[in-house]
């Protein structure tokens, strides 16, 4: 592959935007997992490791457990009212053309 002006233009035009995605898309990820894995006091940063201990506390506390169930059943509840229907149903594109043709 060879490097034209073009390219190279292209290329560095390009590059904040991808840097931008890496830092603050996946680079804010990877810290969220990292700091979910430490102990951490509301207002003072503790960086002790505690591993999935976290998990476990938050999967043991039953609030948290209403909380994950209401979430599934409002998104059952959401994707059944759009009439979201699979690969054997006609799509609403479809159905679009056929009801104005």
């Amino acid at each position: 592959m060879r490097l034209t002006r073009d390219r190279v233009i292209s290329l560095l035009v390009i590059a904040p935007s991808i840097l931008a995605v890496a830092v603050f898309v996946y680079g804010l990820i990877i810290w969220t997992g990292y700091i979910s894995t430490v102990k951490w006091d509301t207002l003072r940063p503790d960086y002790t490791p505690v591993g999935l201990g976290n998990y476990a506390s938050i999967f043991a506390n039953n609030r948290f457990l209403i909380d994950i169930r209401n979430t599934v059943v409002f998104t059952i509840c959401f994707i059944a009212a759009s009439g979201v229907r699979g690969s054997s149903g006609a799509s609403s594109s479809s159905r679009w053309r056929s009801a104005s043709s």
